[in-house]
């Protein structure tokens, strides 16, 4: 599990490899992730996501990190993908 800054300092935890306790089940800090808009977040994997925290597959907000002049070219792969994903015709 990757922790967002304020999470980290919510659950007491200052290095990564230590033990948290978020939904009712233990997990490893694998990480701390510097001051961003992830501050609150906990990101795990998808396997664990799903075994443990009642993931479903679906997702309110993806985060992405690209080089600035790349853009462009990330949210077209995305919509590509996104669009077959859905099995709708770009119009």
């Amino acid at each position: 599990m990757v922790l967002g800054d304020q999470s980290a300092q919510r659950l007491g935890v200052n290095a990564a490899r230590e033990r948290v306790w978020p939904g009712g089940q233990w997990h490893v800090a694998t990480g701390i992730l510097k001051p961003n808009e992830l501050d609150a977040a906990a990101l795990v994997g998808w396997l664990q996501a799903a075994k443990h925290l009642g993931a479903d597959g679906t997702a309110a907000t993806v985060y992405l990190r690209a080089y600035p002049e790349r853009v462009p070219d990330v949210q077209t792969e995305l919509m590509t993908d996104l669009v077959a994903r859905a099995g709708v015709q770009d119009p």
